[in-house]
């Protein structure tokens, strides 16, 4: 992997110049106060962006618009014709992502490019993104759970580069092709690291390997009790807290559930959804499968870390802590899990 150094002081105008050529996205904080990413140049300043936390607001919608127009039809002639809608064709870079988000994308690419049926409109977007995460220094949130899925504070996965930050500047990592494109953009601002720089990386990733100030995991044991606890009633005592109110699932960076619907004006529109609302699995016959809260709660679970697992190899969860540091009912993932009956 190529080695290089970017002082801090540099980064607004190495982002900007990144701008010049590309879509440029970095975490700033909105109106509401949560950090969420936005477009540098079009609804963001590249002073304003927020790298010390981890975004409240996950990428997923980059790549995963939360409402988009799949395509329009009209009528010609007494035959329906079909107008696709012109694809975001920019090329794209997301700016300060952690770890566990840039897993996430590389689950999400499991999920909508990786099988036998592949998603185009996913497809199009994702070949023209480029990720620049940055290695957390630890846990970035006291919900933070990331080495017990997987994960780690300095994971490459899903990351075309990786910076470290060692002070004063970022360590930078290239860890992909289409990375050392980017950086080959950049050289004017990069430097060599000192031993120092070098040894500040190294201690980072130690601590990263050692899972070091984590205080939530989700343990291999815990999640085997989900083969035999598919009909307890602890699922209908930990539903009395939930709303249904879906924040878990709109903020979570690998749910991808989806609705499609034919609108006014002749669109068809895919919007996101989740399996927590009431009507996720009405059938058109009328009939719904999981018309307990309860039920609903339960799949969210088997679904992110045992129907997940036995189909991909993988747990459907990240470990960013979202749900947890979100969830106006105060639910804790890790706890729901440790607890299962």
């Amino acid at each position: 992997m190529s080695k290089y150094i970017l002082k801090k002081e540099k980064v607004v105008d190495a982002l900007n110049a990144l701008g010049n050529a590309n879509a440029v996205y970095i975490p700033v904080k909105n109106k509401r106060g949560l950090v969420e990413y936005k477009e540098l140049g079009r609804d963001a300043a590249a002073a304003d962006a927020k790298f010390d936390c981890r975004p409240d607001v996950p990428p997923k919608a980059i790549l995963f618009p939360q409402t988009q127009v799949l395509f329009t039809f009209k009528k010609v002639d007494g035959k329906i014709e079909v107008v696709p809608t012109e694809p975001d064709d920019r090329e794209k870079i997301i700016f300060g992502v952690r770890p566990c988000d840039a897993i996430a994308i590389a689950v999400m690419d499991k999920v909508f490019i990786g099988g036998k049926f592949v998603d185009t409109y996913y497809k199009a977007r994702r070949e023209r993104t480029a990720v620049i995460s940055i290695a957390c220094d630890g846990p970035a949130d006291s919900t933070c759970f990331c080495p017990s899925t997987g994960g780690s504070p300095a994971a490459t996965e899903g990351s075309d580069v990786l910076l470290y930050d060692v002070g004063d500047s970022y360590y930078v990592e290239v860890v992909s092709d289409k990375g050392r494109k980017i950086l080959e953009s950049l050289s004017a601002s990069l430097e060599t690291p000192s031993p120092e720089q070098e040894k500040r990386k190294d201690e980072i990733v130690r601590k990263a390997e050692a899972a070091e100030g984590f205080t939530r995991s989700i343990t291999a044991e815990s999640i085997s009790k989900l083969d035999s606890s598919f009909d307890s009633k602890y699922w209908d005592d930990v539903s009395r807290r939930c709303l249904s109110c879906g924040a878990c699932t709109y903020y979570c960076p690998t749910c991808h559930c989806f609705d499609i619907n034919d609108e006014p004006g002749r669109k068809r529109v895919r919007t996101w959804d989740s399996c927590q609302f009431s009507n996720f699995t009405m059938h058109t016959s009328s009939h719904n499968p999981r018309t307990a809260k309860a039920q609903r709660l339960r799949n969210r679970y088997y679904h992110k870390f045992k129907y997940s697992k036995d189909n991909t190899g993988r747990y459907l969860c990240v470990g960013c802590g979202r749900c947890i540091a979100l969830c106006p009912a105060g639910l804790d993932i890790t706890k729901v899990i440790s607890e299962v009956k």
